[in-house]
């Protein structure tokens, strides 16, 4: 939680980590939008929830929706 309390903070002011688009460190970053909802759905954990993360839940949900990345998203 510690992790992503600081990945919140680098979010504030900006909608993905590099400023309005998708880059490098998004992608880095982008497979926890995946682990999420996998645990999310797997274990009925809630790590994303938008009151804890009001920045970083958004963003998954955002990258996640990308036309670059919904596209090429594993099943």
């Amino acid at each position: 939680m510690e992790y992503l309390k600081f990945l919140e903070e680098k979010l504030k002011g900006k909608m993905s980590f590099a400023g309005e688009t998708i880059m490098f460190l998004d992608l880095a970053l982008g497979w926890l939008a995946n682990l999420i909802s996998i645990l999310e759905e797997i274990f009925g954990l809630k790590v994303g929830e938008e009151e804890k993360f009001p920045l970083l839940s958004p963003w998954t949900q955002d990258f996640a929706d990308s036309p670059i990345i919904k596209g090429n998203w594993p099943h």
